[in-house]
């Protein structure tokens, strides 16, 4: 089941350059990893793929981490699909912005296990959709709201272009949000990051946007 958030991605064309950025808003670096693997499957996703990237995971006091990826140069084309609001010291609202607010809504409800905290998830208005795991650190909201079709986000554009959920049973997770109108899956693959051994897949939403599902590899290697 989908358990919580683990973080949001943000592109950055440098990491030091990153995380000075992200300390000024009072988030700090929980690791930073160099010149890591970066998996094929993730080709579809990129304007240009590399075979290794830098990461650093970054928190502050309250609120979601904050994953800077460097994939190489950072692109700038439409606005991305999440827009992200920073106050206190942390991130205060996500939003995902589609072209068909019915159909976002009833992914991430269906398909991802999300409650509707306001509004009405079978309706073209916003609404604003939760998630309140036994963890409060991984509890996350996320508003959906109307807007015009964008290009489809991808992982090296600039800002925000992904969301991380934690698993614990990937596949069958994977399969619920693809019945629920997700598609365009890539993965699942392996990841080692920061001596951890993660199983990883991702896939777009009908509004486009990216989500990554993220499970921690139990002893004897499985997810």
């Amino acid at each position: 089941m989908i358990l919580g958030v683990e973080h949001i991605a943000l592109s950055c064309a440098d990491i030091e350059t990153g995380v000075a950025g992200l300390a000024a808003r009072g988030f700090a670096p929980a690791f930073v990893e160099r010149d890591i693997p970066n998996a094929p499957e993730k080709r579809s996703l990129l304007h240009t793929y590399t075979a290794r990237h830098d990461i650093a995971s970054c928190r502050a006091q309250a609120g979601i981490a904050i994953e800077l990826t460097n994939h190489g140069p950072v692109y700038a084309p439409a606005p991305p699909s999440y827009e992200v609001t920073f106050g206190g010291g942390g991130i205060v609202a996500v939003a995902v912005i589609s072209g068909d607010v019915r159909a976002s809504k009833r992914f991430w409800r269906d398909g991802l296990r999300f409650t509707v905290a306001a509004g009405n998830a079978d309706d073209a208005e916003q609404a604003l959709l939760a998630i309140r795991p036994p963890v409060a650190a991984w509890a996350f909201e996320l508003r959906v709201a109307p807007g015009p079709q964008r290009a489809l986000p991808m992982l090296d554009d600039e800002g925000f272009p992904c969301v991380a959920l934690i698993t614990n049973r990937l596949d069958a997770d994977l399969a619920q949000a693809l019945s629920a109108g997700g598609h365009s899956p890539a993965g699942p693959f392996v990841a080692h990051v920061n001596g951890n051994e993660l199983h990883v897949a991702l896939l777009r939403g009908p509004g486009g946007e990216l989500v990554e599902l993220i499970a921690f590899a139990r002893k004897g290697g499985a997810a």
